[in-house]
């Protein structure tokens, strides 16, 4: 309960800034094998991010050491970056080799496409020796992480058994822009498999489960937006009077992620709400046109481009000419035009068989 005076003209108030409420994706969690467990954001990831896929042990479990193999297709354009100890490292040569000491810095790539990663003797807590290896293809990228439980400190610290419920490290990636002219981004995921597991106090290395691909969530293309621009909103079938087939301009522009408006016309596909009305010629988005073939028009049309996941509309009236009405009047040579204005006719029904004019009423 806030008690205020009732005289508040003394009173000063300080303004608070705006708050921006974010809405967060909370990562998957996949499990692979009995003991090993995988952190992956399930957010929507972005072209040139980077992200990284935790790897646990269940709580009370007594590994000593595991292979982790992660295969990534190459059309997925997405590439292993390094792998992260918690608390981060900074590497540091010693007799033409790679090892590793904790830092507070950002981590630093590795230099070549095999790596060892250890911490010195006193310079760093992990439990963990991590190894790993990348093999890079056309077709795919694979790398084996090799983590080995370090019995020696248990001996010279105090820690006793390892702690599975802490994270042994983490995975980096980078989500990367596909090549121009190529098809794209296609299903972006990542193979995963346990190679081998070993238990404490037994020598026996057995694999404990089937592959698991977990797919990512990474953003359509580089547009953020789309859009589509045409010079009317409102046209006239004149081709089914002419019989000539005519074209109507259509533009489609895109907004890239860092705020550049680009024309896209020519990579984006199109089409209509009905090809009986107006229609996109082979789906280009350059030849929207009548062919003189159209049955009907539409006060709200709606029209469609596409590009890599995005989606622009925009809505078209479209105006179509109705022939008149055929009208059969037989009237005695007396009827005055008045008459016959006036609608004081005879109406006749028509026999095609007997051909033969029978007057109604």
């Amino acid at each position: 309960m806030c008690d205020l005076p009732k005289d508040t003209s003394d009173l000063i108030f300080t303004p608070l800034p705006p708050a921006t409420i974010a809405r967060t994706v909370p990562d998957a969690i996949r499990e692979i094998g009995k003991s090993l467990l995988l952190q992956i954001p399930r957010r929507e990831l972005q072209t040139d991010e980077e992200f990284s896929v935790s790897v646990r042990l269940k709580r009370g479990d007594d590994v000593s050491e595991f292979t982790l193999r992660c295969e990534v297709p190459a059309n997925s354009y997405v590439e292993f970056v390094r792998v992260i100890w918690p608390g981060g490292l900074t590497p540091v040569k010693q007799n033409e080799a790679h090892f590793y000491v904790p830092s507070q810095n950002e981590d630093s790539s590795v230099s070549s496409t095999t790596a060892r990663l250890r911490s010195e003797s006193g310079m760093h807590n992990s439990l963990w020796d991590i190894f790993h290896q990348s093999v890079i293809n056309q077709k795919r990228n694979v790398t084996e992480i090799v983590a080995r439980f370090r019995e020696d400190l248990i001996k010279t610290s105090h820690a006793g058994k390892h702690s599975s419920a802490t994270e042994v490290y983490k995975l980096l990636f980078r989500v990367t822009r596909p090549p121009v002219g190529s098809p794209g981004r296609v299903a972006p995921r990542i193979l995963w498999s346990l190679v081998s597991l070993s238990r404490q106090n037994t020598p026996d290395r057995t694999v404990l489960s089937s592959p698991i691909v977990t797919r990512l969530n990474i953003e359509s293309s580089e547009l953020k937006h789309l859009a589509m621009v045409i010079k009317t909103s409102a046209l006239v079938n004149l081709a089914a009077l002419t019989g000539q087939p005519s074209i109507h301009p259509v533009w489609v522009y895109g907004l890239t992620h860092n705020a550049q408006l680009i024309d896209v016309t020519s990579r984006a596909t199109c089409h209509t709400g009905d090809d009986a009305i107006i229609h996109f010629a082979n789906d280009a988005c350059t030849k929207l046109g009548f062919s003189g073939a159209e049955l009907d028009g539409s006060p709200g049309l709606p029209l469609v481009a596409k590009l890599d996941g995005r989606s622009a509309t925009a809505t078209l009236l479209v105006w179509f000419p109705k022939a008149p009405a055929l009208r059969l009047a037989v009237g005695s040579i007396t009827q005055t035009a008045e008459d016959l204005a006036g609608g004081n006719v005879k109406r006749v029904k028509l026999n095609r068989i007997k051909t033969e004019i029978t007057h109604s009423k």
